[in-house]
């Protein structure tokens, strides 16, 4: 009889799944051969249905996942238009830069927006060779003195160019490094 009872009551915890069609073979069995044979449980059956019936009928608004994705969609299309914003205001203000450094380095009068160092448009160049055991420190003595800026080099070959002083003929200089013949391997102008 105990068992009887309990089998029952396991029964009628189950109608709820029944009625929702989510029991295994052996339990929808169990539930089936109690409703043929107890009025109560069919009663307490037909009611879960009606209640599953009206809930069903029942529109129901947006779940609170349906707004966490609505929010969600709404924050991604807020920072993308932002991101777009950011980058147009970047791109703009790169743009202007830009623009202002080509007015200003084209504008008419003034002084030259980029010089080459050591070199005067036009001048000649010294073409030097030093001797490779020459000390950099005579070698540097050496182009002070003269007045003698080196301004490329080495080549591939180890030749420097070198701009002339404007305040010393070319001809004294060319003489004075020919005559340090103990670091200077040649020297020679470049028109």
């Amino acid at each position: 009889m105990i068992e009887q009872v309990d089998t029952r009551l396991r029964a009628i915890e189950l109608l709820p799944f029944h009625v929702n069609g989510s029991l295994s073979a052996e339990e929808r069995a169990g539930v089936e051969n109690l409703l043929a044979t107890d009025e109560d449980a069919r009663r307490q059956h037909e009611q879960l249905v009606g209640l599953r019936r009206v809930i069903q009928a029942e529109e129901t608004g947006p779940t609170p996942g349906e707004f966490g994705l609505a929010r969600l969609k709404s924050a991604i299309d807020s920072e993308r238009r932002v991101r777009r914003w950011q980058g147009l205001v970047a791109a703009s203000v790169a743009g202007l830069a830009v623009a202002g450094a080509i007015a200003y380095a084209v504008l008419p009068g003034g002084e030259p927006v980029y010089v080459q160092a050591g070199a005067s448009a036009g001048h000649p160049l010294l073409v030097i060779a030093f001797r490779p055991d020459a000390p950099q420190g005579a070698v540097s003595e050496l182009l002070v003195d003269n007045d003698v800026v080196i301004v490329d080099g080495p080549s591939a070959l180890g030749l420097y160019h070198a701009a002339l002083p404007d305040a010393r003929p070319g001809g004294d200089v060319l003489q004075a490094l020919r005559s340090a013949s103990s670091l200077v391997e040649s020297v020679g102008i470049e028109e």
